[in-house]
């Protein structure tokens, strides 16, 4: 897991943009209100993924293990969690891949939506604001024993080592928040990176319920415009390019006046149409 205060670090490994595909609606939103949304992993496919890592964590480690005291504690816990939605983590989806075409048509409306590129240095310095964040790549490799938690773990179950975290409880809680930064192999062409909530209790955020795909959907919002403000942060310097998609009837024109409208002059002038052949 990569915490925020490893930016350098990721910009190094992962680049210096991040890539959100999504709808026009959404971008809409983003710059009319400069908050960010986060999902619920709770009604989502991604429950099934988080249910499967821990299963795998216990098949395995119980192998060795299941003897121990600390080994039931555990994952009583995280069973626990994973009965109660209320717990499960709130996530943002990034991809490494610019312009990319299965991107374009399985999360940005069939390519008629943006893909909004965030300036990875700007963006992930500015989310060591926000308390129970963190970032990550997705993890998906099926082997178990290759994650870090399965070494915390292990060397918790036969030492009593915390490693860095500070009681049982927080590995625990980081553990069901990294659950949902794992998702199945086949899905390891998409090179996904997670915002992820550790807990509900964000500092500037709010959880409110929005109309989503025709569906109400519970979300926790990011109050990204007000950390702006307060940090005396330009919110446009968040973002280096915002690319409408290959099948997008917007008029650019008029996104360019409705940035402008809502204040984001700066980000008329970022505006480009993708070179992605999709037709």
């Amino acid at each position: 897991m990569i915490y925020a205060n490893y930016v350098n670090d990721f910009v190094q490994n992962h680049g210096k943009q991040l890539y959100h595909y999504t709808s026009i609606p959404a971008v809409y939103s983003i710059m009319k209100t400069k908050e960010f949304w986060l999902g619920s992993t709770a009604e989502m496919n991604d429950k099934a993924e988080i249910k499967h890592f821990i299963k795998l964590l216990k098949e395995s480690l119980g192998e060795n293990y299941s003897n121990i005291e600390r080994y039931s504690k555990v994952f009583n816990s995280l069973d626990e969690l994973l009965e109660n939605k209320n717990r499960y983590p709130y996530v943002m989806a990034f991809s490494t891949l610019c312009d990319n075409a299965a991107q374009w048509e399985r999360y940005a409306d069939n390519a008629r939506g943006c893909c909004l590129v965030f300036n990875s240095c700007q963006f992930l310095t500015l989310l060591q604001e926000f308390n129970f964040i963190l970032y990550s790549e997705v993890f998906y490799d099926f082997d178990i024993k290759k994650h870090g938690h399965y070494k915390y773990l292990k060397d918790y179950f036969e030492n009593g080592s915390l490693n860095n975290f500070n009681s049982e409880k927080s590995l625990i809680e980081n553990i069901f928040a990294t659950a949902s930064t794992r998702k199945h192999l086949s899905f390891v062409s998409e090179k996904e990176v997670r915002v992820v909530t550790l807990d509900e209790s964000v500092r500037h955020s709010k959880i409110e319920f929005e109309l989503i795909g025709g569906k109400v959907r519970k979300m926790l919002k990011l109050l990204i415009g007000d950390v702006c403000s307060n940090k005396n942060i330009n919110f446009d310097d968040l973002f280096d390019k915002i690319i409408l998609g290959p099948r997008s009837e917007q008029s650019c024109f008029e996104l360019k006046e409705y940035f402008i409208s809502t204040g984001h002059r700066e980000l008329s002038n970022k505006i480009y149409a993708s070179e992605c052949p999709l037709r």
